[in-house]
């Protein structure tokens, strides 16, 4: 097992705990052929997997080191990450392993699909690691 996976095993399982305000598993269930799909948890697991994916391709050492690389699946699109430039092709093939995953047929049916990121102006190197720089 890949450092990798042992972070999206580790996201998954902080995500499958996550609770909203009231201490409830969520508020966006919906039936489905006899089961439910709860669209907050599971925005919140792909969430965490592409920042888990990022955060394992987002060493630096300079700010030059340092790209935005769009996470897109067919279920949640546009998040925007800040990756290492000489590991786009990695990361877009572990964000693209994450689709079966993620965007099961009852999930896109009753959640659709997510657009769109926060306005950001660039990336840097901080701490040795790539991040977004807001406005």
């Amino acid at each position: 097992m890949t450092k990798f996976h042992i972070t999206i095993i580790c996201a998954l399982l902080l995500a499958a705990c996550a609770t909203d305000e009231a201490g409830d598993a969520g508020t966006s269930d919906a039936a489905v052929d006899g089961g439910t799909v709860n669209c907050a948890d599971g925005r919140l697991a792909i969430a965490n997997a592409f920042k888990a994916a990022a955060a394992t391709y987002a060493a630096c050492s300079v700010d030059a080191d340092c790209v935005i690389s769009t996470a897109n699946i067919s279920c949640e699109q546009g998040a925007d990450l800040a990756i290492n430039k000489n590991k786009v092709f990695a990361f877009q093939s572990a964000i693209k392993a994450l689709e079966p995953q993620y965007c099961t047929h009852d999930f896109v049916e009753v959640c659709g699909n997510e657009t769109g990121d926060g306005p950001y102006i660039s990336t840097a190197c901080k701490s040795s690691v790539c991040v977004k720089v807001y406005q």
